[in-house]
């Protein structure tokens, strides 16, 4: 009895010091657990760090970012829910823009922040037979997950569809047009062509791009948007709406092209798409209503280029020089320019020519030429070529007839950027040597007959005359 006595008395006593030392470990550890993270909330070192989400702890700026971007995910979603069609799918988009310009291509999807998956665009060259295909890299960038595309050319016209994990955005559509006609409006006159009904529920309205950067800082400048004639199903307010009286069309069957294409793009489709159905197309309320493009003159001042990281105190922790190409871990990685295009064109003298620049800086900015070292305005280019050439509202030279004194290096830039460069060599061809010659051979010897007839004719008439 004595030995278990004995035994069971050791046992108590172990437990009793280990429960002690537990204990101890615990308070030892609440301790330290106080002095670490106390009052963390209220005391963040590094604000300007851009990786928020890590565990927040009791950090209660991370928390607060936590919740504002899963609060802006749920209204992506809820907004995206009231955007289904009627079938339940997401939408789809079309449009159509002049070649030369930047067009912004939206994903109609929500990303979730515990979403680990990278987006993904896909192209395919035709509607007809859709095939898609991961997109190569060309002069694009991707912001807020939507596609941006510079310079567009006319091989740039396709389907696009961005992926993400195994969710897919509608299709957006792309037409590409060099030639479709256009007014110049200026801001300061409003809109010249406001929505139309051309039947209860078509109507013709005009869908406006936002405004590009302006042409040059610190200085008056010029900044443009574009805007397209498009055909919707679209509800306006009753005094944005101005129905066209001079429309005999008000009696459009509208059949079941008609209503599947609409259902298919429920947000409009421009007026000379291929999309539209021709009983649209042809309408003359449509065929007559053209393009808009808007100009006015705009000042900004310059940018410094210079970053700079604060702390929560003001103190400058970090300070760089992004004029200078420098910049900070802490900011988003820049967009690296595309190499400076280079193009060289032959053509003959008496040829049309339409010059654009080959490249661009990724900017949505207008273009200032310049011929060899010296700027180019639209107005000596006017005067110096007898208003042979000029500059369009869209940026390009146009030149009716190339004479050879037109030969020249031809550079093309963007806020002091240079962003292409045109070679234009004039050389003459044998049959338009020819037709220059036999042209001046055939004015000499008309001109050599009029001269003998005139001197035929007075010398008859001083004949008569001494009579």
């Amino acid at each position: 009895m004595l030995i278990l006595f004995l035994i069971a008395f050791e046992s108590l006593k172990g437990d009793v010091q280990i429960k002690e030392t537990v204990r101890n470990k615990v308070l030892e550890l609440k301790e330290k657990h106080k002095t670490m993270y106390e009052g963390v909330g209220n005391r963040i070192n590094k604000p300007y760090v851009d990786d928020g989400l890590e565990y927040p702890r009791n950090d209660k700026n991370k928390l607060a970012e936590i919740s504002r971007i899963w609060i802006k995910y749920y209204e992506c979603l809820s907004h995206l829910t009231q955007s289904l069609t009627k079938s339940l799918q997401l939408p789809n988009t079309i449009q159509r823009i002049y070649s030369g310009t930047v067009v912004r291509i939206s994903c109609y999807l929500c990303v979730s922040p515990a979403e680990k998956d990278q987006i993904t665009w896909l192209y395919a060259p035709s509607i007809k037979n859709v095939s898609f295909e991961i997109m190569k890299e060309k002069e694009t960038a991707v912001q807020d997950i939507d596609l941006i595309i510079y310079n567009t050319r006319l091989e740039d016209a396709g389907v696009y569809q961005c992926r993400i994990g195994n969710s897919y955005s509608g299709m957006s559509v792309l037409e590409v047009t060099d030639k479709e006609p256009y007014i110049i409006v200026k801001s300061r006159e409003g809109h010249p062509l406001p929505p139309k009904k051309i039947r209860r529920d078509i109507v013709i309205f005009t869908s406006w791009s936002p405004w590009s950067e302006c042409s040059r800082c610190d200085l008056v400048g010029r900044r443009r948007r574009y805007g397209m004639c498009y055909v919707g199903l679209v509800d306006f307010d009753n005094h944005e709406v101005t129905p066209d009286s001079t429309n005999n069309e008000t009696d459009i069957l509208v059949d079941n092209e008609i209503n599947d294409v609409f259902n298919a793009f429920s947000s409009g489709i421009p007026c000379r798409s291929r999309m539209l159905p021709a009983s649209l197309k042809n309408l003359t309320s449509i065929r007559s209503r053209r393009n808009e493009i808007m100009i006015e003159l705009c000042k900004v001042p310059c940018k410094n280029g210079i970053y700079e990281i604060r702390s929560q105190f003001g103190e400058v922790l970090e300070k760089v020089n992004n004029s200078a190409g420098f910049y900070s871990l802490h900011q988003k990685k820049p967009l690296q320019p595309p190499e400076i295009v280079r193009d060289i064109l032959f053509v003959s003298p008496g040829e049309d020519l339409t010059i654009t620049c080959p490249g661009t800086s990724l900017r949505d900015i207008p273009i200032t030429w310049r011929k060899g070292t010296k700027l180019l305005s639209s107005k000596e280019l006017i005067q110096t070529s007898e208003r042979r050439a000029h500059l369009d509202v869209r940026d390009n030279i146009i030149f009716k007839f190339v004479e050879n004194n037109d030969a020249s290096v031809y550079s093309c830039w963007q806020d002091d950027i240079l962003s292409g460069v045109v070679k234009l060599v004039v050389r003459s061809n044998p049959e338009y040597v020819y037709k220059r010659r036999f042209a001046l051979i055939a004015s000499i010897i008309t001109l050599t007959m009029m001269l003998r007839s005139t001197k035929r004719y007075l010398h008859h008439r001083r004949r008569q005359m001494m009579r």
